[in-house]
């Protein structure tokens, strides 16, 4: 895409360095209104990637998700704001605010925000 189209900083120059903080309500708040696309109720945004980890945000209006799917590492779901319905496998769970699930790698999960919800997500593969 052309620099004059960007919405957000280049992948490479927001990964770049060795100490990154976040405030992730402000990250949220900026995905929601940096002209995003949204898809299936969500917009979402890496963080950070770095040596087989992933950290991102994801944005959901009330009633958006994710199709069950699964990942081929670690996950950990947690909102930062509102609530969502997390399957995975042959279990529910609603996480509220700073709630944190963690999955083993290769669980199907599905999502579904109950609300508006900001929800961080990291993904670290490998051993």
């Amino acid at each position: 895409m052309p620099d004059q189209q960007r919405t957000r900083e280049r992948p490479q120059n927001r990964f770049d360095g060795d100490v990154h903080v976040f405030d992730l309500r402000a990250e949220g708040q900026t995905l929601r209104t940096d002209g995003s696309t949204s898809v299936n109720g969500h917009a979402q945004k890496a963080l950070w990637r770095h040596a087989g980890c992933t950290t991102a945000m994801f944005a959901f209006d009330a009633g958006g998700g994710l199709p069950e799917h699964k990942a081929a590492g670690v996950v950990t779901i947690m909102p930062v704001e509102g609530e969502i319905d997390v399957s995975a496998g042959d279990e529910s769970h609603h996480l509220d605010t700073g709630v944190l699930l963690t999955l083993a790698p290769n669980v199907p999960h599905a999502l579904k925000a109950t609300d508006a919800a900001t929800v961080l997500v990291q993904i670290v593969l490998g051993e």
